[in-house]
């Protein structure tokens, strides 16, 4: 009887709205495609990249300037 009322609150703890705003604003990976590559002056580029909602990325997540991303990219 225990392990049940154990196992009821660790569900109920990860269904709180406060813990999906968490994955939200703080996801473990996100997937990602190029969208636009734009040539900039003296040979730069610019990458435009967006979220792949068929691997399950619906949104980028929330970030501020002076952040970074580290990419694995699967190249052809």
């Amino acid at each position: 009887m225990r392990q049940k009322a154990i196992k009821h609150a660790e569900e109920k703890q990860t269904s709180l709205p406060i813990n999906e705003l968490a994955k939200q604003l703080h996801p473990e990976i996100q997937f990602l495609v190029l969208s636009r590559i734009t040539d900039l002056k003296s040979g730069y580029r610019e990458l435009i990249f967006k979220p792949d909602i068929i691997l399950g990325t619906k949104k980028l997540a929330y970030f501020r300037a002076g952040q970074y991303l580290t990419f694995n990219m699967d190249i052809n």
